[in-house]
C-alpha cells in the first residue's frame, strides 16, 4: 500500500534546486509526498516517510529511501497557525531532479 498526503497547507521551505541555498528557497506549489510508509510523530512535529520516497512539487523530485520532515506550527497575522517545514532530512539513494538538473 502507498502512503500518499498531500501538504496543501505546509510552505516547503527545502531548495529542490541543488544550487541555491535552503534560505533562500522560493514559496512554490504544495508538495506530493508518495511513499511506501508514512509515520506522524506529533509529540516531535515529524513526518517520517519510507521506502520509495517521491517528494514532488512543481517541476522538482526528492527520491529518497527515507525522508523525515520536521514542520512547526507558526502564528499568522490575523491570529491563526500555520503549519510550515522547518527541516528535510532525506538518507539513502537521495535524487535531488529539477527541469534542468539531476
Amino acid at each position: 500500500m502507498t502512503a500518499k498526503l498531500m501538504f496543501a497547507s505546509l510552505v516547503l521551505g527545502v531548495c529542490l534546486m541543488a544550487q541555491q541555498p535552503l534560505h533562500a528557497a522560493p514559496k512554490k506549489g504544495p508538495v506530493t509526498v508518495e511513499a511506501n510508509e508514512m509515520e506522524l510523530v506529533e509529540g516531535g512535529k515529524q513526518a517520517i516517510f519510507r521506502g520509495a520516497v517521491d517528494a514532488v512539487r512543481d517541476d522538482g523530485h526528492i527520491k529518497a529511501d527515507k525522508m523525515v520532515v520536521d514542520y512547526s506550527e507558526v502564528k499568522q497575522p490575523d491570529g491563526t497557525t500555520k503549519t510550515e517545514v522547518s527541516g528535510l532530512d532525506s538518507t539513502g539513494n537521495v535524487t535531488i531532479t529539477t527541469k534542468s538538473q539531476v
